[in-house]
């Protein structure tokens, strides 16, 4: 499960890589995909019981 949520990783990894290694420009798109990946993969990896609770008392 753990090794799943690395490859979702690759796309910011590349991107940080190509604006260091290769001198790329970021652009508003993507850093707006990175910060999507990366909040999508904080949402996958939260407990969905955790979720639940918090949810239902709000």
């Amino acid at each position: 499960m753990e090794t799943a949520a690395y490859t979702y990783l690759i796309p910011v990894i590349c991107l940080i890589c190509s604006y260091s290694i290769l001198g790329e420009k970021r652009t508003v798109w993507s850093a707006s995909g990175a910060f999507l990946v990366l909040f999508g993969l904080v949402l996958s990896q939260l407990d969905s019981s955790v979720l639940k609770k918090k949810f239902l008392k709000a």
